[in-house]
């Protein structure tokens, strides 16, 4: 039983390892899509996860570097156009963006007193919001306000808030996911500020039994799915400890949501938290053909590399063999033909006719076959290493390429 490999080159994507060097950030790379995503994304959203981006991969919480320095500059300052609106026209993608930009800043600084001071205000407004409707999900703001409110602890709704946090571990709460899905990112964000493991342990359970629900939910989000996905990474890695199947189906998610989902409605802050995701659970070099559900990392895909290239290195060998043997069965044949010409009995020239013809028959008709059916194998497996090749050459020039335009 062989094992075949398709290599189907117009439909792959390849996602690019992160770099832990601040001057090349972590590229996402899709090959058809990359280029179509939407321009109405929110600037300060989009801004916000990619100082996230910087910050976690230079290690910010616990570092305190030049470069960390700079990234929780930038973020006070793009906190303040937050703080300059008036609560009641705050977008969902402010809320998001000055969550991000509230775990970013450091312990005491004066923006982040005033962020969590806004934040709380703005939380206890949508939380008042959502009494007067029939539920969260008539509206992403309060579901993302709502969701995100648990990143603060100083809430005068807290009641309110366990109970409706109860919603999750229902099964039947598909008109909650948005809301769910925030309000475990914000548990995660916490985590991952306060480091504290032991809550961090008791979280991943939690966790684990909501993203076994979520996966079943057939609307295509890869903006939740993807926050899904770091929400398990951060809290995770706090725990240390991950559980392959779980990444794998988040993974599988993000990917039908991806082939389900139109590229006008992808945003770059969408594509940034992908890149956190798989960054926090370690699948940042991932290869996957669309529509096949093949999934294999880079590492795998070398491999395979390796043995096609192995496996052609041995038919080429066989062939020049059989191209050997066939120079030395003529040269037999040629010797029993001038055996022929000098015997003059017969029946000594009629057996080393019958044997001359038999040796003939048998030699040709097997160098045939092996020589055509060989050839075309060794061909079939030349165009499959040329596709690996092409395929593992484009995608770490596109990083490159990318990674260089980000610096800029």
């Amino acid at each position: 039983m062989g094992i075949k490999i398709s290599i189907v080159t117009p439909n792959i994507a390849s996602i690019q390892a992160p770099s832990a060097k601040f001057h090349k950030n972590p590229v996402f790379t899709a090959t058809k899509l990359f280029r179509q995503l939407s321009k109405s994304d929110s600037k300060i959203l989009t801004s916000a996860w990619e100082l996230f981006k910087d910050y976690y991969i230079n290690e910010c919480d616990k570092d305190y570097s030049l470069i960390c320095d700079q990234i929780k500059t930038k973020a006070g300052r793009f906190s303040k156009k937050i703080l300059g609106k008036p609560i009641e026209y705050l977008t969902d993608e402010d809320i998001e963006a000055a969550v991000i930009l509230f775990t970013i800043l450091s312990v005491g600084s004066p923006e982040k007193k005033q962020l969590e001071k806004f934040l709380a205000t703005a939380f206890n407004y949508y939380i008042e919001e959502s009494k007067r409707t029939d539920n969260i999900s008539s509206s992403p703001i309060l579901s993302k306000c709502i969701g995100l409110s648990y990143v603060i602890d100083q809430l005068e709704h807290k009641a309110l808030l366990s109970n409706m946090k109860d919603l999750c571990e229902d099964s039947n709460m598909a008109r909650y996911f948005t809301f769910c899905t925030y309000s475990y990112f914000a548990e995660a964000l916490k985590i991952y500020m306060n480091r504290d493991k032991s809550q961090a342990e008791r979280e991943l359970k939690r966790i684990e039994n909501w993203i076994e629900r979520y996966i079943k939910q057939r609307s295509p989000s890869v903006h939740l799915s993807a926050l899904n996905m770091l929400a398990y990474g951060l809290i995770a890695e706090v725990a240390q400890k991950w559980r392959e199947e779980i990444k794998i189906k988040l993974f599988e998610k993000l990917l039908t949501d991806l082939d389900a989902s139109k590229p006008r409605f992808l945003t770059k802050s969408s594509w940034i938290i992908v890149e956190l995701a798989l960054y926090t659970n370690h699948l940042q070099s991932i290869h996957y053909v669309s529509g096949d559900n093949i999934i294999i990392s880079q590492n795998q895909s070398k491999e395979i590399l390796n043995v096609l290239s192995s496996l052609e290195s041995f038919l080429e060998r066989k062939y020049e063999i059989i191209s050997s043997a066939s120079s030395l069965a003529v040269s037999i044949i040629g010797f029993l033909m001038k055996l022929y010409e000098t015997f003059t009995a017969p029946s000594l020239q009629n057996i080393v006719a019958v044997l001359l013809f038999f040796i003939i028959l048998v030699l040709m008709g097997r160098l045939t076959v092996d020589l055509i059916g060989d050839r075309k194998k060794t061909k079939e497996l030349q165009q499959q290493l040329k596709n690996l090749k092409e395929f593992f050459k484009s995608s770490e020039h596109i990083g490159s390429n990318e990674s260089e335009d980000n610096v800029e």
